[in-house]
């Protein structure tokens, strides 16, 4: 029997695609945790190796676990560091109720859900 390869928990759009952006966009899907850690890393890295303003989509992520979020935290570290715009153009349940139990819902710049 074949397996059916699960759509890519990752992906990032930005210059050079089909359509031109001032930004590179991050998007994350699906369940992210430790088993897909090093893939989210490689593409956070390609995101901040752009120097543009970053934009992140979890509209579509299901489930966080810490290892994912310490990366996330991390990462908006390091975009501040670099002195880049990162912002959230969406983001799901899942993201905002594990920001909330772990109390990181400010390191991760999180935009104000009631």
């Amino acid at each position: 029997m074949r397996r059916q390869r699960a759509s890519p928990a990752f992906s990032i759009t930005g210059p050079g695609g089909s359509q031109m952006t001032n930004h590179t966009r991050i998007d994350l899907n699906g369940s992210i945790d430790i088993t897909r850690i090093e893939s989210l890393r490689a593409m956070l890295a390609d995101g901040l190796q752009q120097a543009l303003p970053i934009q992140l989509d979890a509209k579509e992520a299901e489930r966080f676990d810490a290892a994912a979020l310490q990366l996330l935290c991390a990462f908006m570290q390091e975009t501040k560091t670099l002195g880049l715009e990162c912002h959230w153009a969406a983001v799901s349940p899942a993201l905002i109720d594990a920001a909330r139990l772990t109390g990181l819902t400010n390191i991760l710049s999180l935009p104000e859900v009631a």
